[in-house]
């Protein structure tokens, strides 16, 4: 909603909105319009109003207020007890509409004095009607991207509705509606989901590209989390996986809940035969069961147990790998801190039903603070 072209020639009606923002501006918590007093038009704060000078066109004023009523700005309520010969519109009174505080604040260029977030919520404000689903998690939060301003930002996040059942990748969408930036929609699902309620079912989703190192008379499958060992692994270098067929897990917090889907999972073998493939591809989709363990190895951090946890919503079996922890374990007193591993922001998962992790791995992360990346185990140069 733009402004009336009229409105630099209205002193009057600008007078009325420049003194709503100023008690906005007061506020020190966002607050929304509807606790605002009213405005009334008395002879006392608005004389040009009740004794015109010059081309002051008191009638046209009236009139234009009434027009930011029709356009739901503001909300003009006559004085029921004026006389037949006082002005229709002495002592009535002006509201703001709540909703409408950010329009004037665009108008005038007037953003809150006292903090960024107010800035952010009632821009959000502006874009509400363009979402179908609830902006209380967007307004939360400003958020910010170097290259993007918050304009862009809404703007972009507005337009990725149109894009919805058009069989895009997210990164596509992404690109569209971000000048090119194909990840600046990652890691933002629980926002999209809170904006456009279902919108998984109505983008491609990319399948988890899985590596697999298939061997003959399996006995179990070991998850790995990090690429450099999961191909040490496949080279021998770590002792007790013999019989194991081994999975690069990279990614599988986020997509667990599909990996075991056929439309959600492509696998990518190191050699193996097609009665190997067909074995694997048989218990990993839940055709055929087999008597096989299930554990996972990965960094020894919250991060890396938050994985696991992921993991045992699909693999119910799946355990923490003891043979690859017991040696990071051991020396977690000497390990780095979480800032210099960059894992401040890392979040402790609580509870992950594995009693290896549950009752010994994780109070040993709560209590020394530190994390060990599984890099560090290298038997076969010890």
């Amino acid at each position: 909603m733009d402004a009336p072209k009229w409105l630099a020639d209205e002193p009057v009606i600008q007078q009325i909105l420049i003194r709503f923002l100023d008690r906005l501006d007061k506020r020190k918590e966002d607050s929304t319009a509807n606790k605002l007093q009213s405005i009334q038009l008395t002879p006392k704060d608005f004389p040009e109003l009740f004794f015109p000078t010059g081309q002051n066109d008191p009638q046209q004023t009236w009139n234009l207020l009434w027009e930011l009523d029709t356009q739901q700005l503001l909300r003009v309520v006559p004085n029921p007890k004026i006389k037949l010969s006082d002005p229709e519109y002495l002592n009535a009174k002006v509201h703001l509409l709540p909703e409408k505080a950010p329009v004037l604040r665009r108008w005038f260029n007037r953003p809150h004095p006292h903090d960024r977030k107010h800035q952010w919520h009632e821009l959000v404000q502006l874009y509400a009607d363009r979402f179908p689903g609830s902006t209380e998690l967007l307004a939360a939060k400003p958020l910010e991207q170097a290259g993007l301003t918050t304009e862009d930002i809404l703007q972009g996040l507005a337009k990725v509705g149109e894009h919805l059942d058009q069989d895009l990748y997210l990164s596509q969408i992404s690109a569209i509606c971000f000048r090119g930036d194909s990840k600046f929609l990652n890691d933002r699902g629980e926002l999209i989901e809170s904006l456009y309620p279902g919108y998984l079912t109505r983008i491609r989703q990319r399948p988890v590209l899985l590596q697999v190192a298939l061997c003959s008379s399996p006995q179990g499958i070991l998850l790995i989390e990090n690429e450099d060992c999961f191909l040490q692994a496949m080279q021998g270098r770590y002792p007790h996986m013999e019989n194991r067929i081994l999975v690069f897990a990279s990614g599988f917090r986020g997509s667990a809940a599909r990996v075991r889907q056929p439309e959600g999972v492509q696998f990518f073998y190191a050699p193996g035969n097609q009665e190997q493939r067909d074995q694997f591809e048989a218990y990993w989709l839940n055709r055929i069961p087999q008597d096989w363990s299930c554990q996972f190895w990965g960094d020894l951090d919250f991060s890396g147990m938050a994985i696991l946890k992921a993991l045992r919503q699909v693999f119910p079996e799946m355990q923490a790998w003891e043979p690859g922890y017991q040696p990071l374990l051991a020396i977690i007193q000497d390990g780095h801190t979480l800032e210099q591993g960059k894992k401040e922001k890392q979040i402790d998962p609580g509870f992950t039903g594995c009693p290896y992790a549950d009752e010994v791995l994780l109070p040993a992360l709560r209590q020394y603070k530190q994390g060990i990346d599984q890099e560090l185990w290298l038997p076969a140069l010890s």
